[in-house]
């Protein structure tokens, strides 16, 4: 008895063991799970860089976290911009807003150089950091263990970094960093997302601007009256500080001051004139070559000590060219960052050369035909980018769909083995937590079901296969296969039809889901000692279904949007009856790919009323009648489970 007794124990605390290893593991993959849907519904970028490193922190039980993203310079050089932060002061967040790699004695700066996760346990013991102002940073903000790793894309390319830091000195567990290269991928999604959105921006921005500029100065008698205009909308749009536009004065030789912005009225008389060879926009006159200075503030380049007095960072200089001729300078500069990227530089090109086509009144249709190629490139792109985009999120969608299904598989096939092997032995205790964690993960199953029939009726790879089968006994067994999920809420159900049998064509499957959604549906929010009435009619060439409710009613205001995807009448109903707002936009689209419709009529407190109307014709196939309904019971048992885990037996 005793050994038997010791027995029982070890069984227990090896169950104990296994559940609290499931429990821990539906916990995590639930919580990926609630920032993946986030992600989805969520169309702020910014929030979403925040929601990332909320979930970073709660997975590496950290009290900070960052997220950064990689800018390279026209020359190489390499920058790390903060996106979102947790924690930092405002020093902090001040000092890491831009981080330049090859110069940082951060643990992002050297994960970047080295290209892998870097793990520093405790700040002080660290080599590369001794003696850098990022220790003394990292000190000051109370941080003392920090861990960064690198986003890549899809296609290998570095995009950025995501970091957590402790407070004290700290060892992340292995559990948890397998954890944060889910969300890192997420976040490297979210990135190049960004990334690709902004090009769009960009590049639409720029080909209006470039537009706007060739249209005005072509179509202007003196050019060089609007010049200040346009310039002062690109450097607006660059976000610089300062332009100058000089022109040559062929009697003088020199360099005249035609307009500018930025620059107080005393310090004109000081710039108006200028000799071939001074200053940077002398010698862009002299030499006919572009200059573009960087880090002005730091420069020894005697060059640049006019801009350097006026506080400027960066400066970019392009020469006025006219029949193989310097004919003036355009330039623009910034007090708040040490250089441009390409993109910038390139608008700026751009911009200098449509003034120097106006100034020289070139007005052919060579340039016009250039400038409409152009504008007709830049919206082809745009739009390839755009769908490129959409894409992007679809795979997403689907991936992340896939990657929770399996872990989702997992858990459900141990619950089912634990079952099976240890049913008699199980504490009522026991059996209670198994079916919690089994209802659980059929909800969680449901989800990922209806994700992934998003991402593919987006994607049109649904598939319909139709059969012949009897509407009305398909109906009837879907409709008495959830009596006893009704019975539990105390709501009533009943099934009547007009016809005694109609053979139709119809994708089972598919069919299935729409009524098992809908019943679903009108069981979470009809009250107790309340009804559902399925009634099955012909009409014309079509049959219709109607399943009527006495539930809470739907607001008028409301319908059109219950069939949108993600779609809620009240989201605080929806989550207390475990919704999401995907059901009912997958019904729609199911019913339409079956060539019916779906319709809707409410009134709140009184309940609601779903009609589906369905083309009643048959199709060209044969199937054994017992089979199918071998076929379709068996199925059945399964997809009630899921669709009704809120209710589960």
């Amino acid at each position: 008895m005793k050994k038997q007794n010791m027995e029982a124990n070890i069984l227990d605390e090896g169950l104990k063991e296994k559940r609290i290893e499931l429990e821990v593991e539906l916990k995590n993959t639930k919580l990926l799970q609630n920032i993946s849907t986030e992600l989805i519904v969520e169309n702020n970028i910014q929030i979403l860089f925040e929601k990332i490193i909320d979930g970073a922190m709660q997975i590496m039980h950290s009290e900070y976290a960052s997220i950064q993203m990689l800018h390279t310079a026209h020359d190489n050089t390499r920058k790390l911009q903060l996106l979102a932060f947790r924690g930092f002061n405002e020093k902090a967040a001040k000092f890491w807003k831009w981080v330049p790699v090859d110069e940082a004695g951060s643990t992002c700066g050297e994960a970047l150089r080295k290209g892998y996760r870097i793990i520093v346990s405790d700040v002080k013991e660290c080599d590369f950091m001794q003696e850098t102002q990022d220790l003394c940073i990292y000190l000051q903000t109370g941080i003392h263990a920090v861990q960064s790793t690198p986003l890549y894309s899809r296609n290998g390319r570095m995009l950025g970094m995501i970091s957590t830091h402790w407070s004290q000195p700290h060892q992340p567990l292995e559990g948890d960093l397998r954890l944060l290269d889910v969300l890192a991928r997420q976040a490297a999604d979210l990135i190049e997302q960004k990334q690709s959105e902004d090009r769009i921006k960009w590049d639409k921005e720029k080909a209006e601007i470039l537009y706007e500029i060739t249209e005005k100065l072509l179509a202007s008698t003196h050019p060089q009256e609007i010049v200040e205009e346009l310039c002062v909308q690109v450097m607006k749009f660059l976000k610089c500080d300062v332009f100058f536009n000089y022109l040559i004065d062929e009697e003088r030789m020199k360099l005249h001051l035609n307009s500018y912005a930025g620059i107080q009225e005393e310090l004109i008389d000081k710039i108006e004139w200028l000799d071939y060879g001074v200053a940077i926009c002398g010698c862009v006159a002299r030499d006919g070559k572009r200059i573009v200075a960087e880090r002005v503030q730091e420069t020894p380049d005697q060059r640049t000590n006019l801009i350097k007095s006026l506080g400027i960072k960066a400066y970019v200089c392009h020469p006025l060219m006219g029949k193989n001729t310097v004919i003036g300078t355009l330039s623009f500069g910034t007090k708040s960052k040490d250089a441009f990227n390409e993109d910038e530089i390139a608008l700026m090109k751009a911009t200098s050369t449509q003034v120097s086509i106006a100034m020289n009144r070139i007005k052919t249709e060579e340039v016009l035909r250039r400038q409409q190629q152009l504008m007709i490139q830049a919206e082809s792109e745009k739009r390839e980018a755009l769908e490129k985009a959409i894409n992007m999120k679809d795979e997403f969608l689907s991936l992340i769909s896939h990657e929770l299904r399996t872990p989702i598989n997992v858990i459900n096939t141990a619950v089912q083995a634990l079952n099976h092997m240890y049913s008699e032995e199980m504490s009522d205790k026991v059996k209670k937590y198994i079916r919690t964690i089994r209802q659980n993960t059929f909800r969680q199953l449901r989800l990922v079901n209806n994700l992934l029939d998003i991402t593919r009726a987006n994607s049109g790879h649904m598939k319909i296969n139709k059969k012949n089968i009897d509407i009305v006994f398909l109906t009837k067994i879907i409709t008495e296969s959830i009596y006893q999920y009704a019975s539990l809420k105390g709501v009533e159900v009943t099934f009547i039809s007009s016809l005694e049998k109609k053979i139709i064509g119809i994708d089972d499957e598919k069919y299935e889901r729409i009524i098992l959604n809908l019943l679903s549906n009108a069981i979470k929010f009809t009250p107790k000692d309340k009804s559902i009435k399925v009634s099955l009619s012909s009409i014309k060439d079509n049959i219709r279904i109607d399943i009527e409710d006495n539930g809470i009613g739907i607001p008028r205001d409301k319908i059109d949007v219950i069939f949108e995807r993600f779609g809620q009448v009240d989201s605080s109903l929806s989550r207390q009856a475990e919704g999401t707002g995907i059901g009912l936009s997958l019904v729609k689209n199911f019913i339409e790919a079956l060539d019916g419709s779906i319709s809707v009529e409410s009134e709140v407190g009184r309940g609601s009323t779903f009609t589906l109307q369905l083309p009643s014709k048959e199709v060209a196939e044969e199937q054994d009648e017992k089979q199918m309904i071998d076929l379709l019971n068996n199925r059945l048992v399964h997809i009630t489970n899921v669709e009704f885990s809120d209710i589960y037996l």
